[in-house]
């Protein structure tokens, strides 16, 4: 005998139907692109990585609807987790102080192929002393032209070129967030 959530028999079978999953699935995709239009970021965990959906992606997908909308989130669920390169994840830290503020920063580098998930920070690797430090919306204003954003914050990022990379840095500078977070 099979129970729901009120302890009361189930009695008609199938439980569940092709068309409750397609129902179900396009119910949870249209919450998916509500909460998107108004919040930066809204994760789903796959089973490689997580893939979010944010403002950005809601207008990617204003247009569409129902089954049109399922498909084509679902194609971004797909992508991240499985037709993107499995590049390393590289260095991750969490840095934190006495009053137990943590943060999640990721230090890039030009001399491996990465992935670049949703951080509190984007670390970029100079020959100064002290890296320049960004937050993902940053980072995703001024890829490279060889790195792929293939959701609200996952970016696919092989190695660049050294002039690339120079200009990356250069715009980066610009909005350094280094002095602020160290003086806050």
């Amino acid at each position: 005998m099979i129970f729901n959530e009120d302890e009361e028999q189930i009695i008609k079978f199938p439980i569940f139907n092709t068309h409750f999953i397609v129902e179900t699935e396009i119910r949870d995709y249209e919450v998916i692109q509500i909460l998107s239009k108004d919040n930066e970021d809204i994760a789903i965990y796959g089973l490689i990585r997580g893939v979010h959906f944010g403002r950005r992606m809601y207008k990617q997908f204003m247009g569409f609807k129902c089954e049109q909308l399922k498909d084509k989130m679902f194609e971004i669920i797909l992508k991240v987790n499985y037709q993107i390169p499995n590049y390393d994840l590289g260095s991750i830290m969490k840095v934190g102080n006495a009053e137990g503020d943590e943060k999640i920063m990721k230090l890039l580098t030009n001399t491996t192929d990465c992935i670049v998930d949703k951080y509190d920070y984007i670390l970029l690797h100079t020959s100064k002393e002290q890296p320049i430090m960004i937050t993902n919306e940053i980072l995703n204003s001024m890829l490279p032209s060889n790195w792929q954003l293939v959701d609200e914050f996952t970016v696919v990022a092989p190695i660049t070129s050294q002039s690339e990379w120079d200009k990356l840095l250069a715009n980066a500078q610009k909005q350094d967030l280094y002095e602020h977070f160290i003086n806050r």
